[in-house]
């Protein structure tokens, strides 16, 4: 995800802080998700920044996590990004022994909740997926 902020009236190279919260942190007491060091270049600041998923199995996500970043360098007052949502994707195609797709199968979406049936072609496509999700096949005996 790239970062970005418009850097109005501030001198080239000045330096920039980015500061990712959680949607709803108390930004007192939390300690922030990351904190990103930039520069203002011709008006404007950016940085990259990478979710990074990392799998509780005692606690896992019901929901795409959201977050927000702050802005702040010398001189300029603090602004603020709108929520960022992320969400994940599944793109599977499954085959047999044979190598042959395996069409129709019941698959479960296990913490959303959700369900489908692999394509003609056995995949699976799944495009606003909550990180970390499990899927589970239905496999049928007679096959």
């Amino acid at each position: 995800v790239t970062l970005s902020v418009d850097c109005v009236d501030q001198y080239d190279f000045a330096n920039v802080t980015f500061t990712i919260w959680e949607e709803g942190a108390d930004r007192e007491k939390d300690m922030p998700v990351a904190v990103l060091k930039g520069q203002n270049r011709d008006g404007s600041a950016e940085v990259k920044w990478k979710y990074m998923y990392k799998h509780d199995p005692e606690n896992p996500l019901t929901e795409k996590p959201k977050f927000v970043f702050t802005a702040k360098s010398f001189r300029c007052e603090q602004v603020e990004s709108g929520r960022s949502e992320f969400r994940d994707k599944i793109d599977i195609t499954c085959i047999d022994q044979y190598k042959d797709p395996v069409k129709n199968m019941e698959y479960e979406l296990v913490n959303m909740g959700t369900s489908g049936n692999t394509g003609d072609e056995g995949t699976v496509l799944e495009n606003d997926v909550i990180p970390g999700t499990k899927i589970k096949f239905k496999l049928n005996e007679d096959e």
